[in-house]
């Protein structure tokens, strides 16, 4: 049976946020990707679905149920669920005393949940009933009583009144969390103004009797749906809640609660949070908040010289990714004053990350600029690089111009992960004439690494006598 612990909402969230902390890549786009995962609130099908049939299936291959329970995985694996409810149904209606057939009858109900018509999740109902009754205590049985409340909130979404008394039921009490949550998100899209006490008691009235993963999760649940309760309950949850990973949480999904009220909250929370770790996602919060203002609490933050390096990094970062004309002048601005080399290295990756004229102008004054510490030199021709910011001729230009070895290295390797003709020319050329005997051969050894047919003849030259 799919364990539906190993893959909670909580920590698949968790792991986008991480991710969003050093990926170069849009925070917005971080943002959807976590919210289109954790919204499906669902076990998922897919690898892992497949892995768990193809392992149950393997067990027993001469049980009499193995070969429609076996169509019927495929079946369920591809979405034809109108052909895995009926090869489930065979295997627990035909073959009764299979090993297969408890399964078979979950598996069943869940091929009609998905299929999603009235009449299918009334069946659907019907088969979990004969579960309890026919195979209590076995494995597929817990996980029957959390499909069936995602089976009431379905009908309870269809205008079904006895379902949507089942799901405020779940939702108001019980020992089941995991059940609770399925009935909180369901009743928050159908009656807001019932859940919001219930999801305040989670999280504040009774937090002390709501484990960690339950609270992580309500938080998200909070989060998706905007009322003027929202930004209260998240805020008490960021100032008060005895867990850290609960209170970062709350200040992660700060970042979908709309409207300068929470980019006021995050700006008291950034600025007077004494955790390194919330103050890191109020940076991220406020950097998914399109607004003037929020800008300016990260442009001002990352100025403050009184503030931990590795925030202001942070904030440069974010920055960074949003492609405005006065984040742009307030990078190349500020540059100068900084006086810690990380910070100024993340100021060029996030110019490099803009990638227009005016980033490829400033990067490379800074691959000229002799007065510059070396490895930042380096950095700024490492990212033109990579971003494909400097032509092929002009960093052949700045090879010859360039008298320190540890530049003409670096641009070596930039050059090397370039594929344009014009710059494996450039290899060629440093083959041919270069005199430092390392930087030679350090050319020859990526010229080596190139597909292009002109590499064997150049390397021809230089064996033979």
């Amino acid at each position: 049976m799919l364990q539906r612990k190993s893959n909670p909402i909580w920590m698949i969230v968790s792991i986008a946020a991480f991710a969003a902390g050093d990926a170069a890549v849009g925070g917005e786009r971080v943002v959807e990707a976590a919210v289109e995962v954790a919204s499906d609130g669902e076990v998922t099908l897919s690898r892992a679905l497949d892995s768990f049939l193809v392992a149950r299936a393997q067990e027993d291959p001469e049980d009499p149920g193995f070969a429609d329970f076996e169509k019927a995985r495929e079946a369920l694996n591809r979405a034809r669920y109108r052909d895995a409810a009926k090869y489930f149904e065979r295997v627990h209606e035909k073959y009764g005393e299979s090993a297969y057939a408890d399964d078979a009858l979950y598996w069943h109900a869940f091929a009609l949940y998905k299929r999603g018509r009235r009449q299918d999740l009334d069946s659907a109902l019907e088969q979990l009933q004969k579960l309890y009754e026919g195979y209590r205590g076995t494995a597929t049985y817990e996980d029957a009583q959390e499909l069936e409340a995602r089976i009431h909130a379905r009908l309870a979404e269809l205008g079904e009144e006895s379902s949507a008394k089942e799901v405020t039921g779940y939702a108001q009490e019980g020992d089941d969390e995991e059940l609770r949550i399925i009935a909180l998100n369901a009743l928050l899209q159908m009656n807001p103004d019932k859940a919001m006490p219930i999801l305040r008691k989670v999280l504040i009235d009774n937090r002390d009797k709501s484990s960690v993963e339950m609270r992580e999760r309500a938080i998200f649940i909070l989060s998706q749906k905007q009322s003027p309760e929202t930004l209260g309950i998240m805020l008490d949850v960021a100032r008060n809640d005895p867990d850290l990973e609960v209170r970062e949480n709350a200040v992660f999904w700060l970042s979908q609660v709309r409207g300068p009220e929470a980019v006021d909250a995050l700006e008291e929370i950034l600025l007077n949070s004494e955790e390194e770790a919330i103050q890191e996602k109020a940076i991220f919060a406020l950097s998914q908040h399109r607004s003037a203002h929020a800008g300016a609490i990260l442009r001002e933050y990352a100025r403050d010289s009184s503030k931990s390096v590795e925030l202001r990094e942070n904030a440069i970062f974010w920055l960074g990714q949003h492609h405005a004309d006065e984040n742009f002048e307030f990078l190349t601005g500020v540059y100068a004053d900084l006086d810690e080399p990380a910070l100024k290295e993340k100021v060029i990756f996030s110019i490099a990350q803009q990638q227009n004229d005016r980033s490829q102008a400033w990067l490379l004054e800074r691959v000229r600029d002799e007065s510059e510490e070396m490895e930042l030199r380096e950095n700024a021709l490492f990212w033109a690089g990579q971003q494909g910011l400097i032509a092929c001729e002009d960093l052949r230009s700045l090879y010859d111009t360039f008298e320190d070895p540890e530049l003409r290295e670096k641009m070596i390797f930039v050059v090397s992960q370039r594929r344009e003709s014009a710059c494996v020319d450039i290899l060629i050329h440093i083959v041919r004439t270069e005199e430092d005997f390392e930087l030679r051969k350090n050319a020859i050894f990526w010229l080596s690494q190139t597909n292009d047919p002109r590499a064997i003849g150049i390397l021809e030259e230089l064996i033979e006598p």
